[in-house]
């Protein structure tokens, strides 16, 4: 199931006008192209434009910052389209995603809470808001739930009280429905699978 197929012509279309008609109202320092990517799982919203340079890009960020022109925007997004089920999630520095409820980094946990693991850890730089920092159960029987961060160089920071396990699995990449990419993290070294079967 792609994104199309789950939200269906109508709703995408009204998505992506309103998108545009809001970006073409916004005054910028630089507008570039690719304003909106259209991929299998998710619509990647970016204000200044996907095909904008290094520079821009952070010349976009530092203003964004001081701004909030992606909050706002998404702000917007959610009052208008409330009800729709979608989840609109800011991530990166020029851009933010939109998906269907539940098509976020939690999508996996429906695939692998099957496979016996006591505590499944997410990390990113995003993942905050949904997950949180503590753990928390995934359902009565389910496995515990956690979020890291690693701020340099894959240093992962564990929340107060937990130890570094010895494996870690965690979805790799922005589209975590479509793209099976999956990280072992196994004493300070890291290894990338290509499908849950090599994880053994």
């Amino acid at each position: 199931m792609n994104i199309q197929g789950h939200l269906g012509e109508a709703l995408i279309q009204d998505l992506i006008n309103y998108c545009l008609s809001y970006i073409a109202k916004i005054k910028l320092p630089k507008k570039r192209g690719t304003f909106i990517e259209f991929r299998n799982g998710m619509l990647n919203v970016s204000p200044v434009g996907r095909s904008c340079s290094q520079e821009e890009r952070i010349e976009f960020y530092e203003l964004d910052q001081k701004e909030s022109i992606r909050q706002k925007f998404v702000e917007d997004l959610r009052r208008e389209f409330a009800g729709k089920g979608l989840t609109f999630s800011i991530g990166g520095q020029i851009s933010f995603d939109v998906f269907p409820d539940g098509w976020d980094k939690r999508y996996c946990l429906g695939h692998v809470e099957k496979d016996g693991y006591e505590t499944i850890y997410f990390f990113g730089d995003k993942t905050m808001p949904i997950l949180g920092e503590e753990l928390s159960p995934l359902g009565p029987e389910g496995p515990l739930v956690a979020t890291l961060t690693f701020p340099r160089r894959w240093g992962l920071h564990f929340p107060t009280g937990i130890d570094p396990p010895s494996r870690l699995f965690c979805p790799l990449g922005k589209d975590p429905v479509f793209r099976r990419s999956f990280l072992i993290y196994q004493n300070e070294t890291t290894e990338s699978y290509s499908d849950l079967s090599q994880l053994s």
